[in-house]
């Protein structure tokens, strides 16, 4: 018993796979003989202004066609003039019925809900079918409009970029400018180290200029130790080292001269001797 079906499923399959074979035989002489005419194709292109929700503003729309049949070309050309107004027409009137859904801003959403609803061919007697694609625009006057806008837009974050850049500079210089002020703050070479770094070429002006200043400083300081030897005749020496001391301290510092006991090894004693003694101060 299952060897006689086992034999009749594969005489099946061999049944069949023979007649998958005959026909496709057959279809390959039937086109060898009977050949079907080629499939020709017409493109066909039209504008049309459709109005937008509120009907304020319309969309600019342009609907490609392409009309195609088996036949010759003049067939089709022929056919697709008998039938081009009326089509175009019936598109208009679709495509209308869909553009009112939609803001006049919402371009995008209209054309694709358009080719959405416009996605099958309509076909026609004689195999004669027409397919679309749809392309919508905003209303010349919003779309200008909107162009402005977005150039406003694009020019504002252009200068608001370049603000931002040149204030990042700024910052940046700044405090470039305060690590070099704290690197020579208190240093009194730190402004000719400076003039020389701008202006190297003025090497000879700039030390003969600061050796003018020291020798300022220093016949100053002379002629502040000659009143102040003069003055430990007529004042108190305590009421007058107080009175004093600030000011020569600073001046000294000025010139460099921190501390006087030990860079000339005596002005200190020599002051003292001055004052306690009787004789008169040295010059």
């Amino acid at each position: 018993m299952l060897d006689s079906e086992s034999s009749m499923r594969y005489a099946q399959k061999v049944l069949l796979r023979t007649c998958a074979w005959v026909g496709e035989v057959v279809a390959r002489f039937w086109r060898t003989v009977f050949p079907c005419p080629p499939i020709t194709t017409h493109q066909e292109r039209f504008c049309a202004e459709v109005p937008c929700h509120g009907d304020a503003f319309s969309f600019t729309v342009t609907i490609h066609e392409l009309w195609s049949c088996q036949g010759k070309s003049d067939v089709l050309e022929s056919a697709v003039a008998e039938r081009i107004k009326a089509q175009h027409m019936a598109v208009e009137r679709r495509l209308r019925t869909i553009s009112r859904r939609f803001p006049s801003k919402a371009a995008e959403e209209f054309e694709r809900a358009a080719n959405a609803a416009l996605e099958s061919p309509t076909h026609f007697p004689g195999d004669l079918a027409c397919s679309y694609s749809i392309h919508a625009a905003p209303d010349q006057e919003l779309h200008q409009h909107l162009r402005d806008a977005e150039i406003k837009r694009l020019e504002a974050h252009v200068q608001d970029t370049r603000e931002k850049q040149r204030l990042d500079h700024v910052e940046f210089m700044r405090e470039r400018w305060f690590a070099f002020l704290r690197k020579f703050d208190g240093d009194p070479l730190g402004s000719l180290a400076a003039q020389l770094a701008g202006a190297p070429d003025q090497l000879a002006n700039v030390v003969a200029a600061r050796t003018a200043e020291r020798e300022r400083l220093t016949d100053e300081l002379r002629k502040l130790c000659d009143t102040t030897s003069e003055a430990y005749r007529d004042k108190d020496v305590f009421e007058f080292v107080t009175s004093t001391d600030s000011a020569l301290s600073r001046l000294l510092r000025h010139v460099h001269i921190e501390n006087p006991s030990e860079a000339d090894g005596g002005l200190a004693g020599g002051g003292g001797e001055s004052v306690n003694g009787d004789g008169a101060p040295h010059k």
